[in-house]
């Protein structure tokens, strides 16, 4: 939806659909974002890549492989389940900045640009603040709440890769 600005061009706003809270399996994250239990998972994999033994990582084992991280992930404690999630927020915000950057008249910019970004362009677009940033539009709100980060409650494969 758009509506006319005083100068003739269009502003972009928003459906309602796009106003819903959303959980981290929600389409509306990015696949290039990692959902907080990816962030768990490629923790895992490189503590095995430094050498970390199958008994230091214990229970953690099976994140590495994806079919079982979202499962490993919902068992860990919630403040660690949070310091996952923040580093999944600070993604979500860097994409929610370049998105909003991009914004032209009733066009708006293409997911896929974001992911053809390398990591450090991405990095640039990580604000001071993530949190600030995603508390400007009510559907990112329960990704910020307090408590265990909404995972969603049937979370497809293709969000666990």
């Amino acid at each position: 939806d758009a509506d006319e600005r005083q100068d003739g061009s269009e502003e972009f706003q928003p459906t309602q659909r796009q106003r819903m809270p959303v959980d981290w399996a929600s389409d509306e994250v990015p696949c290039s974002v990692r959902r907080p239990w990816q962030v768990f998972q490629e923790d895992v994999e490189d503590q095995l890549a430094e050498g970390r033994s199958a008994d230091q990582l214990g229970d953690r084992l099976g994140a590495a492989h994806s079919v079982e991280a979202h499962a490993v992930f919902r068992q860990l404690p919630v403040a660690e389940q949070r310091a996952y999630a923040e580093v999944a927020l600070q993604e979500l915000s860097a994409y929610i900045s370049w998105k909003n950057a991009h914004i032209s008249g009733s066009q708006m910019p293409d997911t896929a640009d974001w992911d053809l970004l390398d990591c450090d362009c991405k990095a640039a677009w990580v604000p001071d603040d993530p949190r600030y940033v995603l508390r400007a539009d009510p559907r990112w709100c329960k990704l910020i709440a307090d408590g265990p980060p909404p995972c969603g409650d049937d979370v497809s494969a293709s969000s666990m890769q």
